[in-house]
């Protein structure tokens, strides 16, 4: 009997520990939803105050972690290099505020023609410009002389812009049907470090 109790008493022990845990899970999780919300609500905010700033920012970001994911996953490198590293992000710092003062002259509607327009405008205008600025401006950074960097151009743009053409069109169709300003914040963030991924590994050869 006293087996059974003992028994008994550790099984209800068990059950209020796990019951405090699930709750105390419960908690941390609602805690950083709610945390995750502030953030984005003060992105928002600031986005629509200092645009440039902010996705001066965010641009660093995406391009310093894309280019950290390509070491890793592409470039087999077991320690990334920080200049490397230093480098993309500060192309994404000084690019993305450029990019936004493109795409941000009245292309915000979201009919069939509006997002057509958007797509074109992005493929014909902004990415070219932008591969040719980004392919220009590492060469120019590791020290290539300006044919090094024409042949980089020669043979590394036109393999880009496919994969921005595979890439862009389906990335902008679903970006005008995102249900919040946060999810198409986070939906445009997820593209771009994809992208910068691939494009530090096309600069290194890796693919």
């Amino acid at each position: 009997a006293a087996v059974a109790a003992a028994g008994g008493e550790a099984v209800e022990t068990l059950k209020k520990t796990a019951t405090a845990a699930m709750e105390g899970m419960s908690a941390a999780m609602s805690s950083a939803e709610e945390g995750l919300e502030r953030v984005g609500k003060s992105v928002s905010e600031a986005a629509k105050q200092n645009p440039g700033i902010v996705r001066a920012v965010l641009g660093g970001g995406e391009f310093a972690l894309g280019d950290l994911l390509s070491q890793k996953l592409f470039q087999g490198k077991r320690r990334p290099s920080a200049a490397q590293t230093a480098r993309l992000g500060a192309f994404g710092v000084l690019l993305s505020p450029i990019l936004l003062r493109l795409v941000s002259s009245g292309f915000a509607g979201k009919s069939a023609f509006e997002i057509a327009r958007r797509v074109v405008l992005d493929e014909v205008v902004i990415v070219p410009l932008m591969l040719v600025l980004y392919f220009t401006y590492t060469g120019v950074a590791m020290g290539h002389s300006p044919q090094e960097v024409i042949e980089k151009l020669e043979v590394h743009l036109p393999q880009a812009m496919v994969a921005s053409w595979i890439t862009f069109p389906l990335s902008q169709l679903a970006d005008h049907h995102m249900p919040s300003d946060k999810a198409k914040l986070a939906w445009q963030s997820a593209v771009m470090v994809g992208y910068a991924a691939y494009l530090s590994a096309v600069g290194s050869k890796a693919l």
